[in-house]
């Protein structure tokens, strides 16, 4: 910058008390003077802040190669680590070890003779081990200020700036605090540091940039490879393969179920994720209704695809769906089967007829079984005490057989008879308790067969029946006449 402005007074304020001793001093020139002593002040202190610190310290930056005694340039040429068998000339500079030396006499390199062994070939210059320099004391502006070639005559080149940092001990293992040096492009590429921290963070975000930009790729295959940090060896970047990935990513999936909150009662909404074959395996996911119904057709292609059994045993067993217990599936044994469901099932249907008729289990076409008689009741005809005639006119066609159930008291030398279209079937005489029979006759045929008892008395009883009654017959008539204590009969139809 420019000098400070110095102070010189503009206005002379003795003269004025001379002249004028019973008034104030003029103000507009006492302000005048006080702005202008304001401002040299100023200048001076800003001046004194370029060549200083707050500390009392030169400032950083503010001595270069013009401010140097010529005492002071080390200027020579670096040559690198020094070596044997090199032709050194007077002036050049070398790192051995962690310290610059300057040649002070030409020669060839030879063992015995390296820098610090041979004080009369080698000048010792500054230890690089506690080399150091202030934070953001080194800018372009100083570095490019004032005479270049002298400036760099007294602190190298780049290329042996280069040289220098070549001959720095390595560290293998750098850490968050360590940092760099770089130049700020956005401060006019001011010197500044950088930790290893903010570096792996622009690194972080560099590459996710370079991630975006790259080009898709639609189809992986397994040989492809991610980039991944490795905790396991200090975060050192290295590559996974998709396989080797997939590997991981099937074992996590698996801690991440095992750990997940269990839910025990699925509904139909919920899903699972599935890899879809159809999609080269995609990931998707698959509703527990959907799942539903693909297990329905799994087992039924299971059952398909068994072996067949032709005699199964109690011990068997079937699989079956616990509507007691929220559907779930369960087995259970043929024993079980047949006692404690089906025999009732079965039992019920056999148990609805009539006792002593016959009777047959009927599909009705739907897949259920019910009850049917296999004779019809045609109707009963009885006579009370005493003489009576009853008649009962009953169809035949469709029928292949007729039975006739008797009941007939007969006391005092009464007499019952049954007969059909005026031609006795039957007559019981006689005194006697009671009288019963059954008549069992096939239509096609006339074969009739009759089957009485009595308890007591000399009953007397006779049975025929009309030859040649065909099916065909429309109808008949049966007429019961009784001059005895009563009796009845009643006809079923086959």
């Amino acid at each position: 910058m420019a000098d400070p402005l110095r102070y010189d007074p503009s206005y002379d304020f003795s003269d004025f008390q001379e002249s004028n001793s019973d008034s104030p001093l003029p103000g507009v020139q006492v302000d005048t003077q006080l702005a202008d002593i304001s401002t040299a002040i100023a200048d001076h202190r800003n001046a004194i802040m370029d060549v200083r610190r707050a500390d009392g310290a030169l400032a950083n930056g503010s001595v270069g190669p013009d401010q140097l005694a010529d005492s002071l340039v080390i200027g020579f040429t670096l040559r690198g680590a020094w070596d044997e068998d090199v032709d050194y000339s007077t002036g050049d500079g070398v790192s051995y070890g962690s310290a610059l030396y300057k040649c002070r006499e030409a020669h060839t390199s030879s063992s015995g003779h390296e820098p610090g062994v041979d004080t009369d070939l080698w000048e010792f210059l500054i230890t690089l081990s506690t080399l150091s320099i202030d934070d953001e004391s080194v800018t372009p502006d100083k570095l490019t200020s004032g005479d270049e070639a002298a400036f760099q005559a007294k602190i190298g080149t780049g290329a042996q700036l280069g040289a220098l940092i070549d001959a720095l001990t390595g560290k293998t293992t750098p850490v968050d605090a360590d940092e760099l040096g770089i130049a700020d492009s956005a401060a006019s590429y001011a010197s500044k540091k950088l930790t290893f921290a903010n570096l792996a963070t622009w690194i972080g975000t560099k590459l996710g940039g370079l991630v975006a930009a790259a080009t898709s790729k639609s189809t992986p295959v397994d040989a492809d490879s991610l980039l991944l940090s490795d905790s396991a060896a200090g975060n050192a970047t290295k590559k996974v393969t998709l396989t080797n990935f997939a590997v991981w990513a099937s074992g996590k999936l698996g801690s991440w179920i095992s750990g997940a909150t269990a839910k025990t009662t699925p509904v139909s909404t919920d899903s699972l994720v599935i890899s879809d074959s159809e999609a080269s395996g995609v990931s998707k996911k698959l509703t527990f209704a959907y799942l539903k119904v693909w297990i329905g057709y799994a087992i039924g292609d299971m059952i398909a695809a068994q072996s067949a059994k032709s005699t199964p045993v109690n011990a068997d067993s079937i699989a079956i769906s616990d509507s007691a217990d929220s559907d779930a599936t369960k087995k259970v044994t043929l024993t079980n089967l047949w006692a404690n469901f089906l025999k009732a099932k079965a039992d019920a249907l056999y148990l609805t007829g009539p006792a002593n008729s016959l009777g047959r289990l009927k599909n009705n076409g739907s897949g259920t079984l019910t009850y049917e008689s296999a004779e019809d009741d045609l109707g009963t005809i009885s006579t009370t005490s005493g003489t009576g005639t009853k008649t009962l006119n009953v169809t035949l066609t469709g029928y292949r057989r007729l039975r006739i159930i008797i009941n007939a008291h007969s006391q005092n030398g009464g007499t019952f008879t049954l007969s059909q279209n005026s031609q006795v079937i039957l007559t019981a005489t006689g005194a006697g308790d009671v009288f019963s029979g059954l008549i069992e006759i096939d239509l096609a045929s006339g074969l009739a067969f009759f089957i009485g008892n009595k308890t007591a008395g000399s009953l007397a009883v006779t049975c025929g029946w009309q030859s040649g009654l065909s099916t065909a017959s429309t109808s008949i008539s049966f007429v019961l006449s009784d001059t005895g204590d009563g009796g009845s009969i009643k006809v079923y139809a086959i």
